[in-house]
């Protein structure tokens, strides 16, 4: 630990301060540490793998993230990105301070003038000294019960995490042109925390609404059921990219942890990464490295326009309108033409194509969402969400029943939290006689997604035909609760 100085900035390294004239400045504990061992080496360059291996000591991590910690501490210090009086980038190597720095070495203290010895005298009863040695022994002990004591009791006070949601990302500058790219940080998160399978995190259709407004961080989280909620803003200006994230417990409204990343827009899959498991550490997750590299490898495409033209779809395709669909079919074929071999656009041209022969806006659309699915499949048959389409393609074009729920059923054995494969899942069962396994299917889902007022719904009917008429009544007036306008609800009571 030390004292250091350098261009009116002071670091405290025992107290982890940085202030610059009496004004404390606040850092995210990666990036004081960061800035700890560049001034404590100022002036020597310090690697790329031993910054990292200092860092990140006990987890693998990828080198965007110490340059992500770079470009904020940067920041912090009012240098531009690409280095100035500070930190000297050194290509392909790592970083320098350059700073001239003072190390302030404390005044050692004077030493104590020894307390004179007592006049000798005869040592005391080997009693008095059994005694003695007796009492100190008991106050050690009742000192260190009661350590233990209040450790056990904060241990047990720590509200346990199970569910987590992650709202969608608001542009910086009220851009509403990059809603979508808000939109797709907050899903490209969820689906890394969900991979994991440590904690429950609401779907993506769940946080929609929130999509573009002012928000009550907590109130939101209270709405959704869950125990913390992730947050942040997001701006892209030409080909950079700079996001801040939060995390806040709901039980106490404490936040957990909050930083700001910037870096180029062809970096945004690992930046996403990066802030996923910065996430999963604020929430004490204790992900090991091959549940990281599962929950990295989900989005099964490097080309950063591919992944940006399927974003723009897929915002548009959620507002469930036909003219906001015909063009979010547009630009996942735009993203296909940039990514053949992607197999998300594929899955939601399926869906799109689904949507308007569902409604009948065209019927020649069925054998092309057949033929997505399929598509989506051949390229990647771990992908949940394409064996849901297709097992919706089978049961709403082709009534094939058997056919539907093995896809639906190995939807849900690839990703249980998928609550919309529940949900179909249960209108099998109750189409084919089986009330009370779609019951428990539609529960699942409900449970997965509280808020849903269509899942609700659904579970309303599920009660009927299992002739549990009470909480069909009752499921149905929760529908209504959470949305009065809701046909579906209604319909329902």
């Amino acid at each position: 630990m030390g004292l250091f100085e350098f261009e009116g900035f002071r670091l405290d390294a025992a107290e982890r301060r940085l202030t610059k004239a009496g004004e404390n400045i606040s850092l995210p504990p990666k990036v004081f540490d960061l800035l700890h061992l560049l001034v404590e080496h100022h002036g020597r360059l310090l690697e790329k793998n031993v910054l990292l291996t200092s860092l990140w000591p006990d987890s693998f991590v990828e080198e965007s993230n110490l340059s992500v910690n770079v470009s904020a501490l940067r920041r912090a210090l009012g240098e531009a990105a690409t280095g100035g009086k500070f930190i000297e980038t050194v290509p392909k190597r790592g970083y320098r301070f350059i700073a001239p720095v003072t190390e302030i070495v404390p005044q050692e203290r004077a030493p104590e003038t020894p307390p004179e010895p007592a006049p000798e005298s005869a040592p005391p009863p080997k009693r008095t000294a059994s005694l003695a040695w007796v009492v100190a022994a008991c106050a050690l002990a009742l000192c260190a019960g009661s350590l233990l004591w209040v450790f056990g009791a904060n241990q047990v006070s720590q509200p346990q995490l199970r569910a987590v949601a992650v709202l969608p990302f608001n542009p910086i500058s009220g851009d509403d042109s990059q809603q979508y790219l808000g939109l797709g940080m907050a899903d490209a998160i969820a689906t890394r925390l969900s991979e994991l399978k440590k904690v429950e995190v609401r779907p993506i259709s769940s946080v929609v609404r929130f999509s573009g407004v002012q928000r009550d961080v907590l109130a939101a989280g209270k709405e959704l059921q869950v125990d913390a909620v992730v947050e942040g803003h997001l701006q892209q200006v030409d080909k950079r990219i700079r996001v801040t994230a939060q995390v806040w417990r709901i039980s106490d409204s404490k936040q957990l942890w909050a930083e700001t990343f910037d870096d180029d827009f062809t970096n945004i899959f690992e930046l996403q990464d990066a802030i996923a498991q910065k996430v999963a550490q604020s929430l004490a997750l204790n992900v090991t490295q091959s549940e990281k590299a599962a929950a990295s490898a989900r989005q099964r495409t490097t080309n950063t326009e591919a992944y940006r033209l399927f974003l723009q779809g897929t915002y548009l395709a959620a507002k469930r309108l036909n003219p906001a669909t015909q063009s979010a079919i547009e630009y996942f074929q735009k993203s296909i033409a940039a990514d053949p071999g992607y197999a998300l656009p594929y899955t939601a041209l399926a869906n799109s194509y689904l949507f308007r022969f569902g409604e009948g806006l065209d019927p020649s659309l069925r054998e092309p969402a057949k033929v997505a699915a399929l598509k989506a499949l051949s390229l990647d048959e771990k992908l949940p969400e394409s064996h849901l389409a297709l097992g919706q393609v089978l049961l709403r074009t082709e009534w094939d029943w058997a056919g539907a729920e093995r896809g639906f059923r190995r939807a849900i054995a690839l990703n249980p939290q998928l609550a919309p494969a529940h949900a179909a899942l249960s209108t099998v069962h109750v189409a084919l006689g089986r009330p009370r396994e779609g019951v428990r299917e539609m529960e699942t889902a409900v449970q997965l997604e509280p808020s849903s007022v269509s899942l609700r719904s659904d579970l309303a009917w599920a009660l009927l035909f299992a002739h549990r008429y009470k909480e069909a009544v009752l499921e149905a007036t929760k529908a209504i609760e959470i949305d009065p306008w809701s046909y579906t609800a209604h319909r329902q009571f």
